[in-house]
């Protein structure tokens, strides 16, 4: 969720990009902002992010954040995983309605 929020927001402050995640999370947990910059940081230590400081504003710097080339392929290479996981579920529901559709042996 972190990689695709900076792709589709990039130059954004950790604050402004835990709002866009919480948008595009896939539990209803909550999502805590320090793992959230701990994984920024993560990101920007193995070169899949990089980030800016912001002055421009009232009150302290805020760090902006944006994906580099190999956060891009990244992000390309998760989706193609998340597209095959993706199968892989929709393949567990259709057998899952196929029995729920077969007669109860025992009836």
């Amino acid at each position: 969720m972190v990689i695709l929020a900076l792709k589709q927001h990039p130059n954004t402050h950790g604050y402004d990009l835990i709002q866009h995640i919480h948008e595009l999370a896939m539990t209803d947990s909550e999502i805590e902002a320090g793992a959230v910059y701990r994984i920024l940081r993560q990101l920007e230590d193995a070169g899949m992010a990089v980030s800016t400081w912001d002055t421009s504003g009232h009150g302290p710097a805020k760090r902006c954040y944006c994906l580099s080339k190999e956060g891009e392929e990244h992000l390309v290479e998760w989706v193609q995983v998340l597209e095959k996981r993706r199968q892989e579920m929709d393949r567990f529901f259709s057998e899952f309605k196929a029995i729920q559709k077969e007669p109860n042996a025992e009836s």
